[in-house]
């Protein structure tokens, strides 16, 4: 196989993909700097409860934001333009963090895989995290947000100026209403896809706790507290994108099931170091697992869905996964666990990873591997019923197409393609 410089920009698909691909690395060099955000509370005189309040809240938010959004863009075909809306708003209100200063006032068209877009992702959040960590050791990590905003308008002039209006619209559709309401019925009628949300939730609960408090632990085990918290997002990064890039292949040769356990199992060891951890550089090659916890857990649950997602809902669908995952779940593990950390001290949190969340997401695990192979057995019955029950219907296309006009072999695609076009041949 040749190699080709450009692979590191088009990851070997369409050329049409490489602005998302620059999107998802300015937006996540930006994004980035959320790992830091204990830290500053901390900085600021919060306590740990105080903290998981705060970090609760843009979770909060999840559980309302992501499916609105997702249902708006879905219903009028304009993802761009609520995209565009949302990242203006995004980092005008991250900016603003660093000027509050009281606790009262803190209240898939071109083929693409979503793997190999999100690794560009992880890259724009390792290089952002590090620069980040180091610019708050040297000026401050006030700083930091200022950095965040000027970057931020990179990412918007990339989405305005090289992202298609009609990027993932179907606008040969007409706007759809109620897609929420239709989504999360579709959601109750399919039980591999509810176990599937309640997975989720789970997971958002084990990442939440470590993407809360693994960092302010770090920072308050070791005297150069940013350095470590610098060197960790780094590392976490690039365990991504090796996770990102192969999470198709993964996902077709081990299932979606098989990939949620490979994830339990990693979040199972993680959370079991961090109990038993002294040094917080010690956890460095431990870190090399949230790749699995992460990266490969969002492409499983993210493909999955995708799939299962009513004709022009995906973006609710998919909302609605996030609002399950990164709010109800994270916003869970903010909360109890800030008041855990305060009370009981931080390694309790660990804990009750590896003894109470793991054993219950390997349940869950089992119970979605046998609800979506009994889906998919229903599925290939219902499709060869509908193909008996077409022969009779394709042979009378056959014998008319003979008789008049002399055609003796016809595929399948051009049957399909008389029937939807021309009904009136059978009569």
């Amino acid at each position: 196989m040749v190699c080709r410089p450009m692979f590191l920009v088009d990851a070997g698909e369409a050329k049409e993909l490489i602005p998302l691909k620059m999107l998802f690395v300015v937006h996540n060099y930006c994004y980035s700097l959320v790992a830091y955000l204990p830290i500053f509370f901390e900085e600021s005189g919060f306590t740990k409860s105080e903290i998981g309040i705060l970090l609760a809240i843009p979770c909060i938010c999840t559980i309302i934001g992501p499916p609105m959004w997702g249902a708006i863009a879905d219903a009028l075909h304009r993802h761009k333009q609520v995209h565009v809306f949302c990242h203006i708003t995004s980092a005008l209100f991250i900016f603003a963090i660093q000027f509050v200063n009281s606790f009262p006032l803190i209240s898939g068209r071109h083929g693409g895989d979503f793997g190999k877009q999100r690794v560009y992702g992880a890259l724009g959040y390792g290089v952002g995290g590090y620069i980040s960590g180091m610019m708050a050791s040297a000026v401050g990590i006030e700083w930091c947000f200022t950095m965040m905003l000027g970057v931020s308008c990179i990412s918007l002039l990339l989405l305005l100026w090289y992202i298609p209006a009609g990027y993932g619209d179907e606008n040969d559709q007409p706007p759809q209403k109620g897609l929420l309401q239709s989504s999360v019925k579709h959601i109750l009628r399919r039980p591999d896809v509810l176990v599937l949300f309640i997975v989720a939730l789970v997971a958002g609960i084990s990442g939440g706790y470590i993407d809360s408090y693994l960092f302010l632990m770090c920072y308050d085990l070791s005297d150069d507290g940013a350095t470590v918290v610098s060197v960790l997002v780094a590392v976490q990064t690039l365990s991504e994108i090796p996770l990102f890039f192969m999470s198709s292949v993964l996902i077709e040769r081990f299932s979606t099931a098989g990939c949620l356990v490979i994830v339990i199992i990693a979040f199972f060891i993680r959370d079991m170091v961090y109990t038993y951890m002294e040094e917080p550089w010690y956890i460095v090659p431990v870190e090399m697992l949230h790749g699995v916890t992460f990266g490969l857990l969002v492409a499983a649950l993210t493909t999955y869905v995708y799939k299962a997602a009513p004709k022009g809902a995906a973006g609710t669908m998919i909302g609605l996964l996030s609002a399950f995952m990164r709010g109800i779940g994270a916003g869970t593990a903010s909360l109890v666990g800030g008041y855990i950390y305060e009370e009981y001290g931080v390694r309790t949190i660990w804990k009750s990873g590896a003894y109470g969340l793991v054993p219950a997401s390997l349940v869950l695990i089992g119970i979605f591997a046998w609800l979506a192979r009994h889906q998919e057995s229903t599925t290939v019955d219902l499709e060869k019923q509908l193909v008996m029950r077409s022969i009779p219907l394709l042979s009378r296309v056959r014998l008319r197409m003979s008789s008049n006009y002399g055609i003796v072999e016809l595929s399948l695609r051009i049957i399909s393609f008389l029937l939807t076009n021309y009904p009136s041949i059978l009569d």
